[in-house]
């Protein structure tokens, strides 16, 4: 890789509003950038990033035995190394690489996909809708690129209707666990707030036959339509966040009886939890050492303090496991990069 003039690193750096300032003087160009302190060597630029399990800071002293050129810190204390100080390590990184590299997604037509459910369908759909010999598509997520999909599309079923039951937490968990263990077309389930919804998948003789046995009370089909939008595009008004709490995804075996973490939206027949919380220690301590506790595990899925890692922590034994298999599949670290999946 030929040297770069840092002085477009600190353009890029300024345009997105990330530079603070600087520390010492700069060299004039660098051979390289990477926020693995591993790769740190002479004419290097090391970003210091801060992630769920590890913060680049505490490498800066083997960067800088490593005889790194300067560093992108967040704090210039940190280090003896010139450097640029940013308000966050993580975006510094993507524009710093981006600037260093030449702007290469400039070259690209780029679609982003983001949302609940059935972002990689999207994406799989797109990369085939958009491929051509003159003009090859791929995607990349964070387990890697995807250069072919195979995709299964099942037909939709003959009817539908939505059964509607005014029962607990816990009889809606017990319920559900049993149903699950008969012949019946049930093909959703949701419970909030005391009310369980029940959906009903197949032919109008079979579902007729499980309406008769269940009993509970059929919900209007636009309405139900509407009820199972919201609650898959997260519009449902459990989903609406406060500045101080998060949205926390608990999953865990289908028949765990309820948390008793707060107020809970239940999916998957029991073996999705989600819950509304705060992102104090305690309140996060609690609600993982609950997960655990029942075999399952909780993600911060958005908003609350972004401090607070995202991910569940993994046990010592698996996080090792976890490390090696990343190391095996993806030893360049392209592809699983903290920005992307921090603790996965």
């Amino acid at each position: 890789m030929s040297e770069v003039a840092t002085a477009a690193l600190r353009e890029a750096l300024a345009r997105e509003g990330l530079l603070v300032g600087t520390q010492g003087t700069l060299p004039e160009t660098i051979a390289a950038i990477s926020d693995d302190s591993r790769r740190a060597g002479p004419d290097s630029c090391f970003v210091a990033v801060r992630g769920a399990l590890r913060d680049g800071h505490d490498f800066l002293p083997q960067v800088e035995a490593a005889g790194a050129a300067m560093a992108i810190v967040a704090e210039g204390a940190t280090t003896a190394l010139p450097a640029f100080i940013v308000r966050e390590t993580r975006a510094a990184a993507a524009a710093a690489a981006a600037a260093f590299y030449g702007e290469p997604a400039q070259a690209l037509q780029l679609v982003g996909v983001t949302g609940t459910n059935g972002k990689t369908t999207t994406v799989g759909l797109l990369r085939h809708l958009l491929d051509a010999p003159e003009t090859p598509s791929a995607s990349i997520g964070t387990l890697g690129v995807l250069l072919d999909v195979s995709l299964k599309v099942l037909p939709a079923p003959p009817a539908e209707c939505t059964l509607r039951f005014d029962v607990d937490e816990a009889t809606a968990i017990r319920r559900l666990n049993e149903w699950g263990g008969q012949p019946l077309p049930i093909s959703a389930s949701a419970w909030c707030d005391g009310v369980l919804l029940l959906r009903l998948s197949g032919a109008p003789a079979g579902l007729a036959a499980a309406r008769t046995r269940l009993g509970g009370d059929r919900v209007d089909d636009a309405a139900a339509a509407a009820a199972w939008a919201d609650v898959r595009e997260q519009q449902h008004a459990f989903f609406g966040l406060h500045d101080d709490v998060a949205l926390w995804r608990i999953a865990v075996p289908p028949t765990t009886p309820p948390l008793g973490l707060g107020r809970t939206l239940i999916e998957w027949h029991g073996g999705q939890r989600w819950l509304v919380a705060g992102c104090d220690a305690p309140t996060v301590a609690r609600i993982r050492d609950t997960a655990s506790a029942a075999g399952g595990h909780a993600t911060r899925f958005r908003g609350g303090d972004r401090r607070v890692p995202a991910f569940h922590p993994l046990p010592p034994v698996l996080a090792a496991l976890n490390a090696r298999l990343k190391q095996a599949f993806d030893p360049a670290g392209i592809f699983n990069v903290p920005a992307r999946a921090e603790a996965r």
